[in-house]
């Protein structure tokens, strides 16, 4: 069970001056004088509840802090789907976030997890779903193609249990054919004959768009309340790829002339030619396609990943990745293994990526395998601990 301590700091002024462009303009003075702190304390994994404000200490730049309020808070058991409300607006949304004891995000990065992973996580998912969403949380669900705008928190996980029974099949890594965006099958069609190039770029840009939105997503639970918020993230991680000037190389692209790539305006789908016009007159030529490699090619994709561990801890955000493959002994499938050795380096790369963005927020990375009834509730307590 959560013990959660909430307190409040008096006489912390933060003066910000608003500098007047013109001299005979007047001066006006902003900042805060009341921060509230929440503190998860416990002794030999068992958490403390008998602590009194004096029992705390509180610093800013090396000066103690008046605490003005001071107040315990529990997460109560979870209850039954029946008895859970939900923000039915808006404005109760707004509210119930301000008030809910925790929230939990969960992330499906489909683009990094296998079919087969995304298969097996449905009753560890929902196990855990039962047992650690209390009455008094509130959880939401987002993918890299969704806004985190747009996600809406509640306290019923039927609908969640539902999605995740009824599309086990949303791992998409390493699909024979995926459901592609336009984007993509627009790179599959500017390179045909450079299968390497096509899948190096579609890599990258799915990492990069799934690390595009779990910052856009700390960004927009900063927003929404100041205490500890989140986020599961269920991937397999991510290489973090490098600048690679082998993949901006000048290519021998030898395509007919043809229609140039682009949307077919009787069906509003993409026209997918036998061939393009290197000189255009299209959505998407070989120039826009080869500006687009050359764009991924120097992306680096481990400074954008600093930054988001930089930015989720100044929005209070934790992490918890967790590996749906449980423990993996290779990083691709059989019939597109890489090297032994070079598979190995990937592996131990995706790895290493979730232990640090756990380590980083104040997180625990899991493996699926180990997301399970029996030991669910140390999950929830694992989080219930986590210090600011």
């Amino acid at each position: 069970m959560m013990m959660r301590y909430r307190v409040m700091l008096f006489g912390l002024v933060l003066p910000a001056l608003l500098v007047a462009q013109q001299p005979e303009m007047p001066r006006f003075r902003a900042g805060a004088n009341l921060v509230r702190v929440d503190a998860y304390v416990s002794k030999d994994d068992v958490a403390l509840t008998d602590l009194k404000a004096e029992d705390f200490t509180v610093y800013e730049d090396d000066k103690p802090q008046q605490i003005e309020n001071f107040e315990l808070i529990t997460a109560r058991r979870p209850n039954p789907q029946s008895e859970r409300t939900d923000p039915t607006n808006t404005r109760d949304m707004a509210q119930a976030m301000a008030d809910a004891a925790r929230v939990f995000t969960l992330f499906f990065d489909r683009f990094h997890v296998q079919l087969s992973g995304s298969y097996r996580a449905r009753k560890p998912i929902i196990e855990s779903l039962d047992q650690i969403i209390g009455p008094d949380d509130l959880v939401g669900v987002m993918t890299p193609e969704i806004s985190a705008q747009s996600v809406t928190y509640s306290r019923r996980t039927g609908s969640i249990e539902r999605a995740v029974t009824d599309t086990w099949h949303w791992g998409e890594k390493n699909r024979v054919s995926p459901s592609s965006t336009p984007e993509e099958q627009a790179i599959e069609t500017c390179y045909p004959q450079y299968p390497e190039i096509v899948r190096a770029m579609i890599a990258r840009m799915r990492e990069k768009r799934t690390l595009d939105s779990l910052r856009e997503l700390v960004v927009h639970l900063d927003l929404l309340r100041p205490e500890r918020k989140f986020v599961m993230v269920f991937t397999e991680g991510w290489p973090l790829y490098r600048p690679d000037p082998n993949l901006s190389r000048v290519l021998d692209n030898r395509i007919p002339t043809g229609d140039p790539v682009g949307v077919d305006p009787s069906t509003g789908g993409l026209r997918r030619p036998g061939g393009l016009d290197p000189r255009g007159g299209g959505s998407q030529t070989i120039e826009a396609c080869d500006r687009q490699r050359t764009m991924l090619a120097y992306i680096d994709h481990e400074v954008e990943f600093r930054e988001l561990l930089q930015l989720a801890n100044r929005a209070n955000v934790s992490f918890y990745p967790i590996d749906p493959r449980g423990l993996p002994a290779f990083d691709t499938p059989i019939d597109q293994a890489l090297p032994i050795q070079a598979d190995h380096a990937q592996l131990v790369q995706r790895i290493e990526s979730l232990q640090t963005l756990a380590l980083n927020t104040d997180g625990i990375a899991l493996e699926m395998s180990l997301v399970s009834s029996t030991v669910a509730p140390s999950v929830c307590e694992a989080m219930s601990r986590r210090s600011l």
